[in-house]
């Protein structure tokens, strides 16, 4: 069985956003299932299967931890990520190029300075 968008718990943790996921989660199971149908045997369909998990892992695991990490920063101390965001040029910029769909919560987290801050701001007392 080949499960894909929220059947396979796919969501972007930050913008609670799926749509884009279930697409993309969509077009690799139904390339998967092609493969599945014209297997020759029951080894090369869990070769098939396999390959199906893994890209999805591939492509929407790694941004589904990084949405996840932030959102845990911003669950854990909500007033900090605000005031980065309203207060650091770089982190506004950052955020409206999310919201414009030029870059991911994944390519975010790629700039060594914003994964330094999320591993300290994990490390923080939440809230009282």
């Amino acid at each position: 069985m080949l499960v894909a968008g929220d059947a396979a718990a796919l969501v972007d943790h930050w913008s609670r956003e799926g749509i884009s996921y279930a697409l993309r989660s969509g077009a690799l199971a139904g390339q998967a299932a092609a493969h599945l149908v014209t297997a020759a045997d029951e080894t090369e369909a869990d070769c098939a299967a396999g390959h199906y998990a893994r890209q999805v892992e591939e492509v929407l695991g790694v941004e589904m931890r990084a949405s996840g990490a932030l959102m845990g920063v911003f669950s854990r101390n909500p007033s900090l990520v605000h005031c980065a965001l309203t207060r650091l040029p770089p982190a506004w910029r950052r955020l409206d190029a999310y919201i414009a769909g030029r870059t991911s919560v994944a390519g975010i987290m790629t700039a060594p300075l914003v994964r330094g801050v999320t591993a300290l701001a994990t490390r923080l007392p939440g809230p009282r």
